[in-house]
């Protein structure tokens, strides 16, 4: 009897085990089904902006001075993960502040409107006008200040990381500042007619420079895109641009921006930065981008093999 009583015991025991067992996968069961609802999040989106990037440049010593462009695209959402669309429907014209026009024409070549007959001179002020969508958009005047002369370009064997093995060149300068002047620089690197300018954490310094603590000395080996490599046989252009200090802030706070993770180039980041291109007809809808006056040195390099062959 006692060991018909201790089997009756434990197998009353492995029935209660059971049926906990089964309430407590009935519970998981009802949390896992409450977990799976949808929950539609919808994220606001910005309207499309008008973009403008564009420097007209006095380019000492170079034939195609007289040639300028500026380009205009649309901003698009944070993710949309597509190149902006480009305008071509705008008006757009250069006026200066002796009350000369330059009406510039829509390049399909070049992707941006164009003119080839704007020279930029040395104390005449310039300013940018466009008439798109029916706003008109305006600047103040700016004029070209005298940097730098770009001494040498030349390439050079990329430097490989263990994160990064990309055989191949790298395009480095050397340029020479001016003494007691205070210059504010943007420097840009196009591969085969392209440019190759990319805001992103780590081109700051190579790209926007102010010359506080290079006044009047040579720099050498800098490298405006350290990340674009080139072969023997491209072609590459560099452009040591003198700005103004306003237009280097709004670059400077445009790579600083990107360190925290914002969109592209020009899209839309999580806090826009004012453009110094102004809506004057409807100020809410107001653009991105910018619009400067340069005094440009620039050289060009056919890249060749290094001669020791690395």
């Amino acid at each position: 009897m006692n060991i018909m009583a201790n089997r009756c015991e434990k197998a009353d025991s492995k029935s209660g085990k059971t049926i906990a067992l089964k309430y407590l996968a009935l519970l998981c069961a009802l949390l896992c089904s409450a977990c799976q609802d949808v929950i539609d999040v919808t994220l606001q989106n910005d309207q499309p902006r008008l973009v403008v990037e564009g420097i007209i440049e006095r380019k000492a010593g170079e034939r195609d001075s007289a040639f300028q462009r500026i380009k205009l695209t649309r901003s698009i959402g944070f993710f949309d993960g597509v190149r902006p669309p480009l305008v071509r429907d705008a008006e757009v014209r250069v006026i200066s502040s002796d009350g000369r026009q330059w009406r510039l024409n829509f390049s399909e070549r070049d992707s941006a409107f164009v003119t080839n007959n704007l020279v930029v001179e040395e104390k005449v002020g310039y300013k940018l006008q466009i008439q798109y969508n029916g706003d008109i958009y305006e600047t103040g005047f700016d004029s070209a200040r005298r940097g730098g002369t770009l001494d040498s370009v030349y390439a050079r064997p990329r430097r490989a990381s263990p994160f990064d093995t990309t055989r191949g060149l790298t395009i480095a300068a050397d340029f020479t500042d001016p003494a007691d002047v205070t210059n504010f620089y943007f420097i840009k690197l196009f591969k085969n007619g392209r440019d190759a300018l990319e805001i992103r954490p780590g081109n700051q310094f190579a790209t926007v420079r102010a010359d506080k603590f290079f006044n009047g000395e040579t720099l050498r080996g800098l490298e405006p895109q350290s990340n674009i490599v080139f072969q023997p046989g491209d072609t590459a252009l560099v452009k040591v641009i003198s700005i103004g200090e306003s237009l280097y802030e709004y670059l400077r706070a445009l790579f600083i921006q990107t360190q925290g993770g914002g969109g592209g180039t020009f899209n839309p980041p999580p806090a826009p930065i004012r453009s110094n291109v102004r809506n004057i007809s409807t100020p809410d809808r107001f653009p991105l981008g910018y619009f400067g006056v340069g005094w440009t040195s620039q050289r060009t390099l056919i890249v060749q093999a290094p001669r020791d062959g690395s």
